[in-house]
């Protein structure tokens, strides 16, 4: 948003539209919420995408720019601590991850093995400071067109401060395609290939993936709005590029979930392992 000159962050933009602020899109309305969350319970369950799939493959390419958004909040109160949130990993050599640190900050990292040699394709962390008992919107670009990488993070619509970034190469893949199609992506839980080593207790929500950079102005209208993001609606325009679009609640059983990519694009529904639980705990 362009406002003499400066552009309008998602928070002030909010509080003009609660005063009545003539702002392009205001008469949009927000998209109703009708699911729920799925709830990791941080003791053996977790979700993850069928080996080979194509999530973290469809991004991996050399030279792909891409988006990935979701929803996220942990129960309690306090810092919200470590927390694997999406991970494609192979070995410490081979992996992509999106992750919180101990002091509740975000980080993206990916490590591509080739000829014997480990080369690091993302590595970028910002100041969030997440704390437990609060629903974020994650958006996380990588500008990938360029010669190095450019990875920015948005939190609930305005871009996190970033305290780390190394400038990688974007002539290759975020990690080696020879290990694309043999590991699974997973959410709450750190494993080394079956090996699940620890388990996270958090609420998931609206898990999607782009190959192409969200404007800042795209990013809002998804804060802000929550538009089905497979229709092209107020600053939301890249519905073309969408990969996977997970929405949550789709499944309420006990015993298993199966939650559908509503993409259009056929990609494998997210599977739930171990039972976790749909929520009614929902991020807006």
């Amino acid at each position: 948003w362009i406002y003499f000159g400066f552009r309008i962050s998602s928070s002030i933009r909010r509080i003009m539209l609660g005063l009545g602020g003539n702002i392009q899109n205001d008469k949009i309305p927000k998209r109703a919420y009708t699911s729920g969350s799925t709830l990791l319970d941080g003791t053996n369950d977790y979700l993850k995408i069928p080996d080979g799939d194509g999530f973290i493959e469809l991004i991996s390419p050399a030279n792909t720019s891409w988006s990935i958004s979701f929803y996220f909040m942990v129960p309690g109160s306090g810092g919200s601590g470590s927390i694997q949130l999406i991970q494609k990993l192979h070995s410490s050599a081979a992996f992509f991850w999106i992750n919180t640190s101990t002091g509740g900050d975000l980080t993206v990292s990916a490590t591509d093995f080739i000829d014997g040699a480990t080369a690091s394709r993302v590595n970028a962390i910002w100041d969030t400071n997440f704390v437990k008992g609060t629903w974020y919107h994650v958006v996380i670009t990588s500008d990938r067109s360029g010669t190095n990488s450019d990875t920015l993070a948005y939190i609930n619509g305005d871009v996190a401060t970033r305290t780390t970034h190394t400038a990688t190469a974007s002539n290759g893949d975020l990690i080696d395609a020879g290990i694309d199609n043999t590991i699974y992506t997973t959410m709450g839980t750190f494993n080394v290939g079956a090996a699940h080593i620890v388990y996270y207790n958090f609420h998931f929500d609206e898990l999607a993936a782009w190959n192409s950079v969200l404007t800042a102005d795209e990013i809002t209208e998804i804060a802000d709005k929550y538009p089905n993001l497979t229709q092209n609606v107020g600053d939301y325009a890249s519905s073309g590029t969408l990969l996977r679009y997970y929405r949550m609640g789709q499944d309420t059983s006990a015993s298993a979930i199966s939650i559908e990519d509503m993409s259009g694009n056929g990609g494998a529904p997210l599977e739930g392992i171990n039972a976790p639980t749909t929520s009614t705990t929902k991020p807006y």
